[in-house]
């Protein structure tokens, strides 16, 4: 199984979040990804997808999200040596590959590009572990994803992803949760031209590296896996798989589509974020919003923890253009913070078509 494919991360945040109610009807978790809505060139939002109860509730929480505008940002450290952050959207369509003229130059006279993980392979060893990782199928003693009590339609999204990768009607049955939760990290909209168009990160990596750039990985490429796989995080797990399968909702319009890739390119990050946390409080009431906290402690917080210290000693050097999920920067949590707190000026840098201060 070739892992490096999938980056950390929320890949958009595009789902049903706009609609009030999870839907009886019997649509597949793969049909509604089409090439045709997927390609959207011209991003836009369109807040009629919203209801205005919603929406209002969304954006109240918005206000509230720390550093929620914004996709640039200049670090400085104490000693004045001065390097970039820089959130991505981990997906490989063309409307989120181009990059800001700035952001670009920047990027080509970095000294080090530091990414989530650098999955460029180093030996050949590494590649035969990425091709025959074992480990990733279900032992006896393992839970399947089908005994994690989740609710059905979230099953069956989750087994249609998995058919559409081409693991099968019986993947629950071998898979380790973990292996399934890693699949699902993956953006279907990128099926269409996956391994042809590298997503936005690994794009950052290769301009870089042409430009002569060193390349620092913020975190080991099994880091997530080995993360998951422990028996000890069996619940962080299941709510990944949760929180994933709902991207998956197959009432996905080209719309919301839309309006979630506008939202990152206008830099309106925290309301990104605010939709997430209304959509999953008001359609999973009981569970929704656990699911969405215990995936971001581990994926935002704790990586960012890691983040910033991998890459400490660089930024206090400079010269680095740091390139992570634009979920990462943003909250209490977020690295903007992180790296206040730690003795780093850190001042946004506005781009073109991006929300003022």
């Amino acid at each position: 199984m070739q892992v490096g494919a999938f980056k950390m991360g929320f890949w958009l945040t595009l789902l049903a979040c706009a609609f009030p109610a999870i839907s009886a009807t019997p649509l597949s978790a793969q049909n509604w990804a089409t090439r045709d809505l997927c390609l959207i060139d011209e991003a836009r939002v369109y807040e009629d997808i919203f209801e205005p109860e919603f929406y209002a509730r969304m954006q109240s929480r918005a206000a509230q999200i720390p550093n929620g505008v914004g996709r640039y940002w200049r670090i400085t450290s104490p000693d004045g040596a001065t390097s970039h952050l820089w959130g991505t959207m981990h997906s490989s369509l063309p409307v989120i590959l181009r990059l800001p003229d700035e952001v670009e130059r920047t990027i080509k006279s970095a000294r080090v590009i530091a990414t989530e993980t650098d999955y460029t392979q180093q030996t050949r060893a590494d590649l035969t572990r990425a091709y025959t990782a074992f480990d990733r199928y279900r032992d006896a003693n393992q839970m399947s994803v089908e005994q994690m009590e989740l609710p059905e339609h979230l099953l069956t999204w989750t087994r249609d992803r998995l058919v559409g990768l081409g693991w099968g009607d019986e993947a629950f049955d071998y898979l380790s949760p973990a292996a399934i939760a890693e699949l699902m990290l993956g953006d279907p909209c990128g099926d269409f031209n996956a391994g042809i168009y590298p997503i936005q990160d690994d794009r950052i990596q290769m301009l870089g590296e042409i430009a002569g750039a060193d390349v620092l990985s913020l975190e080991e490429p099994r880091a997530l896996f080995k993360k998951l796989n422990d028996p000890n995080n069996l619940w962080l797990t299941r709510a990944m798989i949760a929180v994933y399968a709902n991207y998956l909702n197959p009432e996905i319009t080209r719309e919301a589509l839309s309006t979630s890739y506008a939202l990152y390119l206008q830099g309106r990050i925290g309301e990104m974020m605010a939709w997430d946390e209304t959509y999953f409080a008001d359609t999973y009431p009981d569970e929704g919003l656990g699911w969405l906290a215990r995936t971001n402690d581990y994926l935002l917080r704790e990586r960012n923890e890691g983040f910033l210290a991998t890459a400490m000693d660089d930024l206090q050097r400079g010269g680095v253009f740091m390139a992570v999920g634009t979920y990462h920067l943003p909250m209490e949590y977020g690295l903007v913070a992180m790296l206040r707190e730690a003795g780093f000026t850190v001042d946004r840098v506005p781009l073109k078509g991006e929300l003022p201060e």
